[in-house]
């Protein structure tokens, strides 16, 4: 082979592993509502237990739950595709979601997969439709 081929092979090769790598999403901000946390806490998990799910998913399902700790995370498991349906596989997208306060002052914090921003904007919204932000 030479040099050229093997340089081109190398840079084929750097990009097929970062499409492969895992989609990065920002930090999120938390959001302050007035409510107590057991009352803001139930509706994060109302939210999620409503939610449709993605096409070709699963179905969110609540993987973990801790009321007293305030802390709740979801799943879906995605079928997806790659160019003319070759290499297909799955994926598992998810949200976790943070509740803690205290004094009528409760913060949230929505952490997610880039293909859970769906319901994370679900979560907000209902959160918003029901509480007052602090």
């Amino acid at each position: 082979m030479t040099l050229s081929k093997l340089r081109l092979i190398a840079l084929l090769s750097l990009v097929l592993l970062a499409a492969c790598a895992p989609r990065a999403v920002p930090a999120p901000e938390p959001t302050f509502y007035r409510g107590v946390q057991s009352e803001i806490y139930a509706a994060a998990v109302q939210a999620i237990s409503t939610a449709p799910g993605i096409d070709n998913s699963t179905g969110w399902a609540i993987t973990q739950s801790d009321s007293a700790g305030g802390f709740v995370a979801a799943q879906t498991s995605v079928r997806r595709c790659g160019f003319l349906g070759l290499g297909c596989g799955n994926e598992t997208e998810s949200v976790s979601v943070v509740v803690s306060g205290e004094n009528g002052r409760t913060q949230v914090v929505i952490q997610r997969s880039q293909g859970a921003q769906d319901l994370a904007q679900r979560i907000r919204q209902e959160l918003d439709s029901k509480f007052n932000r602090a």
